[in-house]
């Protein structure tokens, strides 16, 4: 009996320097350290693969890692360099009103802070 292959896919959004003060980055930020500590066990346990990979189910292993970057703001640049020296395939997933019009509004996060009860 043949054993199909795992995909986990991460999705990440910032790759840098932590603020625990700031929501967007309790929510949404990955200390660079933490991240390289992170594809360090994925390459320790299985291999880094990319989207069309997975479509293709092409040279997948028993476990296999997928990293994509959601909304690409600049920090997200930290975390592709890393995969880019790593050669690690990686996907991007850019949010087209962040990238035309900038931040505008604020993220919903600082709504949920300011409202939530304690």
């Amino acid at each position: 009996m043949d054993v199909l292959p795992v995909v986990i896919i991460l999705n990440y959004h910032r790759i840098g320097p932590t603020d625990p003060a700031n929501p967007l980055h309790r929510l949404h930020a990955v200390d660079t350290d933490v991240f390289r500590a992170q594809l360090g066990y994925m390459q320790s346990r299985g291999r880094l693969v990319g989207l069309e990979d997975i479509r293709l189910n092409r040279d997948l292993s028993p476990l296999n890692f997928a990293v994509t970057f959601d909304d690409v703001p600049a920090d997200a640049g930290n975390g592709i360099g890393i995969m880019e020296e790593l050669r690690a395939p990686f996907a991007l997933s850019v949010c087209g009103q962040l990238a035309r019009d900038g931040w505008g509004i604020r993220d919903k996060v600082y709504s949920i802070v300011k409202y939530l009860d304690d």
